[in-house]
């Protein structure tokens, strides 16, 4: 029986991830430093209420990552480009466009549902009232800030990937 992939291929493949863990651990380092340690809490609370102070938590955010973009040696056209990607994937996880879909249509929380699974509410400014009540309880919480990291660290991902290919 022959082996689906030889030694030496075997050995390259481990080499990718070895360098794509590396570099997604340095990633989510600088990650959580630019999201958690490089905010004020009058920016924690307005990025909420308001899309002007998401931009600038998101460009601030992105910023962060350019050295890490500098020392890879990214062209010209790559650190546009994951520039970019960086300010507007922070800004569609950080204004939980994901995290709402994800919470009305696949996790359905009892709080917010009646029988059958439907909503109790029909109309939108009555659905977000409700979001943010239950994202305000500990399950809610605990569960926003969970879908969050993982689509922060899913965002980190292109940029490994934008590395190695």
């Amino acid at each position: 029986m022959s082996a689906i992939v030889s030694h030496n291929e075997l050995h390259s493949l481990i080499d990718i991830f070895e360098d794509a863990g590396g570099m997604f651990a340095l990633l989510l380092y600088v990650h959580f430093i630019a999201d958690f340690l490089q905010q004020s809490s009058y920016d924690t609370d307005e990025k909420y209420t308001s899309h002007k102070a998401l931009l600038k938590h998101s460009a601030i955010y992105a910023i962060q990552f350019l050295p890490f973009m500098f020392f890879l040696q990214f062209n010209r056209w790559e650190i546009v480009a994951g520039f970019l990607w960086m300010i507007m994937s922070h800004f569609a996880i950080d204004a939980m466009w994901f995290t709402k879909l994800w919470v009305f249509k696949l996790y359905r929380p009892p709080e917010l549902f009646r029988d059958q699974g439907r909503l109790p509410i029909y109309d939108c400014e009555t659905a977000m009232l409700a979001f943010d009540k239950w994202s305000q309880t500990p399950n809610g919480r605990m569960r926003i800030l969970l879908i969050d990291q993982i689509q922060h660290a899913t965002a980190l991902w292109s940029l490994v990937v934008m590395t190695l290919f």
